[in-house]
């Protein structure tokens, strides 16, 4: 026997992501062992593809239009030796931003760090370079300028230790799906990723028996009909849904979504917020 399990994934207040599959009854055929299969390269891909999905749900979570996208790349002569000593580097920076914010008043930086790096035929990293994701509250020109070395005793400030880029960020209708995409593809090098403490995370609910697997099984021929999505989760609109089946777990459909900016504005003056249509 089996139940439908729909799982709504909050990410902040314009985005939502919806699972919904086929669930078997725990309490009739017992906990799965979750040590069979853990180490198939098929599972091994599927954790880093959650992994994936989870970071771009934090990142649509915590940050938006008036955030930053920091690229921070090291000179020839102040480049690091090891991983370790770049994370120190890009900590240091970060505490001297979080001085700075405290300066004028502002609160401690909401941030992902992504360090990125390849690595030479002897172990050793090279082409070490730092992206970060940043709240946009403090001014970009002061950001870029605090990417420097420690100050050396006479000196004013720190030397620089290489180019950096403050970009704002510019979502879509998929939120910073792309940014997080490309920080997280991992094919040709690389990464470590470290986040705030001070972050938000996805809201995550579970709602089970929503849906009848007739019903499911029905909503998998419609994954390419908004108004049978917005019907059933009004105030939001369908950016992408998609179905799969598999013989081990059966359907599995994914659903996402972003606000509709007009919708409470139309819903509290007593209009409709979009025509009805049949798909």
């Amino acid at each position: 026997m089996s139940f439908v399990r729909e799982k709504k994934t909050i990410c902040g207040e314009n985005y939502i992501e919806m699972d919904l599959f086929e669930m078997a009854n725990m309490h009739l055929k017992g906990k799965p062992d979750k040590r069979k299969n853990a180490s198939t390269m098929k599972q091994i891909a599927q954790n880093n593809k959650n992994a994936r999905r989870y970071f771009t749900q934090l990142v649509n979570t915590n940050f938006g239009e008036n955030d930053f996208c920091i690229h921070a790349t090291y000179a020839r002569a102040c480049m690091p030796s090891t991983v370790e000593e770049a994370e120190k580097n890009v900590t240091n920076y970060m505490r001297r931003i979080k001085a700075r914010r405290k300066k004028e008043g502002l609160p401690s930086p909401r941030y992902i760090i992504v360090t990125e790096y390849r690595t030479k035929e002897d172990g050793r990293p090279t082409r070490i370079h730092h992206h970060i994701i940043m709240d946009g509250m403090l001014d970009r020109d002061i950001v870029a300028d605090l990417w420097r070395a420690p100050r050396k005793k006479g000196e004013h400030k720190g030397r620089k230790l290489g180019m950096v880029n403050v970009d704002k960020l510019q979502p879509d209708e998929y939120g910073l799906e792309a940014l997080a995409r490309y920080l997280t593809k991992g094919l040709t090098g690389k990464k470590k990723w470290h986040p705030s403490k001070n972050l938000k995370k996805p809201v995550v609910r579970k709602n089970d028996y929503r849906y009848s697997r007739k019903k499911l099984i029905s909503l998998t021929s419609q994954t390419d009909c908004p108004d049978v999505w917005q019907k059933l989760y009004p105030g939001y609109l369908l950016t992408e849904a998609s179905a799969i089946f598999t013989t081990d777990a059966g359907w599995h459909i994914t659903v996402k979504m972003r606000r509709d900016i007009t919708y409470a504005k139309n819903h509290n003056s007593g209009h409709s917020s979009r025509a009805e249509r049949i798909c």
